[in-house]
C-alpha cells in the first residue's frame, strides 16, 4: 500500500489484514489515523473502535466536536472495511486524541469518570490554550478521580493545535 496520501479507512484496513495474519485468534486493537491537510483545512479520519477523539473549534464559538468510530476493532474480520470520514478544521483549532484509560478511570466508589467530564474540560478550556496545556488538564482530571488502589487501565493523551 502507498502511504503518499493514501485514505485513512484504506491504511486501517491493511493494518487490520496484516494484524489478522500475525495474532492469535481473539486478539484485537483499536485505532484511530488522521491526515490533516493544512493547505485545504480538511482533516480526514478513520478509527476502528478507537476512542472518540475530538476536534476542539475556535470558531463561532468554541464546540468540542466527537470523531467516533468508523468501523469494527482490529483482528476481528480481515476483510473489513473502515470508513474515512472528513471535517473542515481551522487554524486554532486543536485535535484531541485519548485512549478508553481516559473515561474508564475508576474512583475509590468505583465510579467511572466518563465522556461528560472530559469533554467539559475541552469546550470550558479557554481558547488560545497550547495543546500541552490541554493535555496536562485532561490527565490532571483523570488521576484526581482515579484511585491509585484500584487496577486502572492505561492512559496516553494526545493533543495538536493546528
Amino acid at each position: 500500500l502507498d502511504l503518499d496520501g493514501a485514505d485513512p479507512g484504506e491504511v486501517l484496513a491493511a493494518i487490520d489484514r496484516r494484524f489478522s495474519a500475525l495474532t492469535v485468534d481473539g486478539h484485537f486493537a483499536t485505532a484511530f489515523l488522521v491526515r490533516i491537510d493544512r493547505r485545504s483545512g480538511v482533516l480526514r479520519y478513520a478509527s476502528a473502535g478507537h476512542e472518540p477523539a475530538y476536534v476542539v473549534t475556535v470558531a463561532d464559538g468554541r464546540d468540542a466536536i466527537c470523531l467516533g468510530a468508523t468501523g469494527t476493532v482490529l483482528g476481528i474480520d480481515s476483510s473489513i472495511s473502515l470508513e474515512t470520514h472528513e471535517r473542515a478544521v481551522g487554524t486554532g483549532d486543536t485535535l484531541v486524541m485519548l485512549t478508553d484509560g481516559a473515561p474508564e478511570s475508576v474512583s475509590a466508589a468505583g465510579a467511572l469518570l466518563g465522556r461528560p467530564p472530559l469533554r467539559r474540560v475541552l469546550v470550558e478550556t479557554e481558547p488560545g490554550t497550547g495543546a500541552e496545556d490541554v493535555v496536562t488538564r485532561l490527565v490532571n482530571l483523570c488521576l484526581a478521580h482515579r484511585d491509585p488502589r484500584k487496577d486502572q487501565d492505561d492512559l496516553t493523551v494526545a493533543a495538536l493545535t493546528l
